[in-house]
């Protein structure tokens, strides 16, 4: 017969029955064996450690009263030498005044003797569910510290070296951060990096779109309500600023707030309280903010379309990050991550984007910035047959775009847009070469079929970093 997905979770889980009466080993043994778990036993609390240090355990079942070492002074040592493993509790002479100690020094669970079969089989259902969802947070938190560390950010630009500078500085601090750029640059990515690398870490971090709702959800969302404060407060809910406590809280698209809330969210800045919807009670709030913003809020200041006590409340630090086009140079580091992220996703093996392909996407304009950059080589992996990406799995916008060059408003004669052209495809043909003999300007020259001095000058002249 073949095990059902339940049994054989079951049957991972090893038990260590600590009892100094023998009659109590078999009273647990059966119940527990007849459930799917490995059971071992020991006769007292020391012979008990000796297992624990040979032996791999996931629950102690431990009895109160026994010579040499009690159940307490096990507890005290399971929970220090062996924090991962759970631990009952069983005594037969049970008070609250144990029980209480009990767990406070750390034990998951206390039963008295003489204890029922299925109050037992709960308990320690119960207790191995909770250590091994203590166990995936764990692994969980470690993940995410180790995928947003500092490291982990892709951008090799002047600019974006001198802005991951920045935030390894300001991440230790307690300022408010308001993080500004396109869509698509990564602003909410390099919030999650601030927090996983800030002493409020282990705490929540809470994301809320602040132009995606009207302004009584938004205001309910941020404070929250009590119940029968509107029409459809059914229930007393928490606000986000409260879920996060001791965390961080990310208001993306702060520049898109409603006027009226903005002072709410003010006053939430310099007292530090919150007050829910029909409450006439304020909460007091540990929480960091950190805020972004697709368009320029000192500009949106001076045009009267955002408070300008709460811009200098929110922008303490500002970090502005560069549009893509701005920092091409960028481009293949990120082609080589997203080429990572989506063969690992897909179960693929794209090696390689072919000179041709490369050149169309260095030319791209990426008017939606690196989220736009990640969706085509998605694509492109997806769509593969081989380990090259090739022109045709890019879309027809980059694969049939124009020359990359900007007109300006004041050129006006042919000789003007011709020289800016050229200027632009030169600029682009060198950083290509450059990135192929990665950086290596004699090899370079010899490519481009110049001299190295020509070369260094026109690095010097295009600003290439």
């Amino acid at each position: 017969m073949m095990e059902t997905k339940e049994e054989k979770e079951k049957i991972d889980f090893k038990i260590l029955t600590v009892d100094d009466e023998k009659l109590y080993h078999k009273v647990y043994r059966m119940p527990l064996e007849k459930a799917g778990y490995i059971v071992d036993s020991a006769d007292s609390g020391l012979e008990a450690l000796t297992k624990l240090e040979s032996d791999t355990f996931d629950l102690v079942i431990a009895d109160q009263s026994m010579p040499e070492m009690d159940g307490f002074e096990l507890l005290g040592f399971v929970r220090k030498r062996f924090p991962e493993v759970g631990f009952i509790f069983i005594t037969g002479r049970g008070s609250i005044e144990s029980a209480v100690k009990a767990i406070k020094m750390g034990a998951d669970d206390y039963l008295n003797k003489p204890v029922d079969r299925d109050i037992l089989l709960f308990a320690v259902k119960s207790t191995l569910e909770k250590m091994t969802m203590a166990r995936e947070l764990c692994h969980l938190k470690g993940h995410l510290l180790e995928h947003f560390a500092m490291d982990n950010l892709v951008g090799h630009s002047r600019a974006m070296q001198k802005l991951f500078q920045t935030i390894r500085k300001v991440a230790e601090s307690e300022a408010t951060i308001l993080l500004q750029g396109e869509s698509g640059t990564g602003k909410e990515l390099l919030a999650k990096s601030i927090h996983f690398n800030s002493p409020r870490r282990n705490n929540p971090l809470v994301t809320i779109d602040c132009g995606s709702m009207p302004l009584e959800l938004l205001q309910s969302e941020l404070f929250g309500h009590i119940k029968g404060s509107f029409t459809g407060a059914v229930k007393t809910r928490r606000g986000l600023f409260e879920e996060a406590r001791g965390g961080t809280i990310f208001l993306d698209e702060i520049g898109e707030i409603p006027e009226p809330l903005q002072l709410g969210l003010l006053r939430v800045l310099q007292e530090r309280v919150i007050r829910p919807i029909g409450s006439d009670k304020t909460i007091p709030i540990d929480v960091r903010v950190i805020s972004a913003s697709n368009r320029n809020l000192k500009e949106a200041v001076e045009k009267g379309h955002f408070r300008r006590d709460l811009f200098y409340r929110l922008a303490v630090i500002t970090l502005d990050i560069p549009p893509l086009r701005e920092r091409r140079e960028d481009i293949p580091y990120l082609i080589k991550f997203f080429l990572s992220r989506y063969n690992k996703r897909n179960s693929k093996n794209v090696l390689t984007v072919s000179q041709s392909a490369t050149n169309m996407l260095y030319s791209y304009r990426w008017e939606g910035n690196v989220r736009e950059l990640e969706n085509v080589i998605e694509r492109a992996v997806v769509l593969a047959e081989t380990d090259n990406i090739t022109p045709d799995l890019l879309p027809e916008e980059i694969y049939y775009q124009p020359p990359h060059f900007i007109i300006e408003d004041e050129l006006s004669t042919l000789k003007q847009i011709s020289n800016k052209a050229s200027a632009t495809t030169e600029k682009n043909a060198i950083l290509i070469a450059l990135k192929k003999c990665e950086g290596n300007k004699k090899k370079a020259a010899d490519m481009l079929g110049i001299s190295r001095a020509s070369l260094y000058n026109k690095i010097k002249s295009y600003g290439i970093d």
